[in-house]
């Protein structure tokens, strides 16, 4: 019987291979966090490193699966949707050891001057009475400092591409990017509630496993709806073992 799959097994296996690959890490009783770095706004090589550093691996791949998995879904490819969101909740297990993480609650996040365009998410809500939980970093971004709403567009690409190089560990591409577009950035940082994002996933696995594509897409949503936009600062560099 033919196979309906709007994504090739090849295209599958060079996304899955494309998100970023982490090796587990022993349990951290007492993760200890570097002093933040001032960010600068032209930042070099050395710079770019440290933003890189704040990013969890397992948080990131996991963030990029669910957009995987919600693109695959729209296509109503179930079987491909399914494997992204097995690799997400491995991910996600992981990420329960990471030493990026942190514990506050969402009232004392603190927003970031500018929020990155299209992206999901949203800055935090000052009035938020929820109790503190702990977060992960899923993304982040580099945005023009002056308003990046209306930015030259040959400089929101730039801080666009250095943005990729940054999460790919490719901090000279990244530098090179930025210097060459003549572009000042802020560094602002994704991240989401750890446990609620895990039982989100978990929830969509046991959905698309049946019928119910559509509620399988909506939990996804919810888990990127989940993530909040925080100022550079509020994430630190890990000093101790690593997550990868």
């Amino acid at each position: 019987m033919p196979q309906r799959s709007v994504l090739s097994r090849a295209l599958l296996a060079a996304a899955l291979a494309a998100t970023p690959a982490v090796a587990l890490a022993a349990p951290q009783t007492a993760p200890q966090a570097t002093v933040p770095q001032t960010h600068v706004a032209r930042p070099g090589q050395t710079a770019i490193e440290h933003d890189f550093g704040r990013l969890s691996r397992d948080g990131l791949r996991a963030f990029a699966d669910i957009d995987l998995a919600r693109q695959a879904l729209a296509q109503g490819d179930k079987g491909a949707a399914g494997t992204f969101l097995a690799d997400a909740n491995t991910a996600l297990a992981r990420a329960q050891t990471d030493n990026h993480a942190f514990t506050r609650a969402e009232a004392a996040l603190a927003p970031p001057a500018h929020a990155p365009q299209g992206t999901h998410g949203k800055a935090p809500d000052p009035a938020a009475t929820a109790p503190a939980v702990t977060w992960i970093p899923v993304d982040a971004e580099y945005v023009v400092s002056a308003d990046p709403a209306t930015a030259p567009a040959d400089k929101a690409q730039a801080a666009k591409t250095a943005s990729q190089h940054m999460k790919k560990g490719e901090s000279a591409a990244a530098a090179q990017t930025l210097k060459g577009a003549d572009v000042d950035v802020d560094f602002v940082m994704i991240v989401a509630p750890l446990q609620s994002v895990t039982a989100d996933v978990y929830r969509a696995s046991n959905l698309v496993r049946g019928t119910d594509t559509a509620g399988a897409d909506q939990a996804l949503q919810d888990a990127q709806n989940a993530a909040r936009f925080v100022a550079d600062d509020m994430v630190f560099a890990p000093t101790g073992p690593k997550s990868s």
